[in-house]
């Protein structure tokens, strides 16, 4: 699943457009964004801060650009957060401007390792960095989603109708046994028989 990336509606309504790393549709569509909007936050004397162990470490950089931000929401951001604030999604958290490692997400939803991107159209033209962005979430385990403002702003249904898709999955996910337990059909005493 790693190496999936959702949209909301693309340019020709589709729910749940998939995109290919670096933003190009995976069947030709034009209208997704690139693989991730994370807004890089780096010093040149955090460059070499990286997670350790399990929990990602924030930069002191990270954190401060998240506080800016926070007090800065694009408009399709505050649509956006109006609708994912105190639980009202599925009864689940999510964090805004949320600092991870050197980057800062949009929304993130700590238990599912789910974050949610609200691009513009600077992020069109940052398509290699979006997508070594993607990777190293992905490494740190997390899922991205990205939508456009456009698509916040004008079907706002369609987003979240995505968003809930992706959590329904990353919870089937976590709740489904594992595959190398497969259990016989029949029973022992049956195997005896014959």
């Amino acid at each position: 699943m790693a190496a999936d990336y959702y949209t909301s509606p693309s340019s020709e309504g589709e729910v749940g457009k998939r995109s290919a790393p670096g933003g190009g549709a995976v069947e030709g569509g034009a209208g997704t964004p690139p693989s991730t909007s994370l807004r890089e936050a780096t010093s040149p004397s955090e460059e070499g801060e990286e997670s350790k162990g399990r929990r990602v470490k924030r930069t002191a950089f990270a954190k401060n650009l998240a506080k800016r931000l926070r007090k800065q929401p694009t408009d399709a951001e505050k649509r956006l957060w109006y609708f994912l604030h105190k639980k009202q999604l599925d009864g689940l958290r999510f964090k805004r401007q949320e600092p991870i490692g050197k980057f800062v997400a949009d929304f993130v939803c700590p238990p599912l390792k789910l974050v949610v991107e609200v691009d513009g159209g600077q992020h069109g033209v940052a398509v290699g960095k979006d997508a070594a962005r993607t990777a190293w979430l992905e490494a740190q385990g997390y899922i991205v989603i990205r939508f456009w403002n456009n698509e916040v702003m004008n079907n706002i249904e369609g987003v979240l109708a995505t968003i809930r898709e992706e959590v329904a999955a990353l919870k089937a996910m976590r709740t489904a046994p594992p595959s190398t337990s497969l259990r016989s059909a029949t029973s022992p005493s049956e195997e005896g028989e014959g």
